[in-house]
């Protein structure tokens, strides 16, 4: 049974102490699997970004290309226009797609004389992250689920 009908089942009408402690309670578990999930999430990307460079670094300079993994909180390589938009930037700096290993990461390779010309660029040549940071995903991810707590709550505080 989800939470708000737990609240608003009739099993605590004039108990609303129980209620409230319900409530509490599956928040908390709530909280404990999330920071399950989350702490479970981190180690597999962890272990996906030590796997990636591992296959990109016998690949550098041995012949004639160095390559580098561009990566995105969000799916943002999904999108074709986005995708072409992000390779066109990279591109003013010798970078081509060499492989798409999934909506969220691109591997990019150039010819090693390319390096001669990044003084004189105006952008990062090295870069490995388009748009907003992990952190700032997870910002968004949790401030989302505190909003929707907060507005099923005040719908149960209310409608007791």
């Amino acid at each position: 049974m989800p939470l708000c009908q737990r609240f608003l089942s009739t099993d605590f009408v004039g108990k609303p102490d129980m209620a409230r402690t319900v409530v509490l309670k599956g928040s908390m578990m709530s909280g404990a699997a999330g920071a399950a999930a989350a702490a479970a999430a981190a180690k597999r990307r962890e272990a996906l970004r030590r796997e990636e460079e591992q296959e990109t670094a016998p690949m550098a300079a041995e012949d004639g290309y160095e390559y580098k993994i561009l990566r995105t909180a969000w799916t943002t390589f999904r999108n074709p226009a986005r995708l072409q938009s992000v390779l066109e930037y990279e591109s003013q700096s010798g970078w081509d797609l060499f492989e798409k290993l999934d909506d969220q990461r691109l591997r990019l390779r150039r010819p090693i004389t390319c390096r001669e010309q990044d003084a004189e660029r105006s952008q990062d040549a090295y870069r490995t992250w388009v748009g907003p940071s992990e952190n700032a995903a997870a910002g968004f991810v949790v401030a989302g689920i505190a909003a929707a707590l907060a507005i099923v709550m005040g719908f149960a505080i209310a409608f007791h």
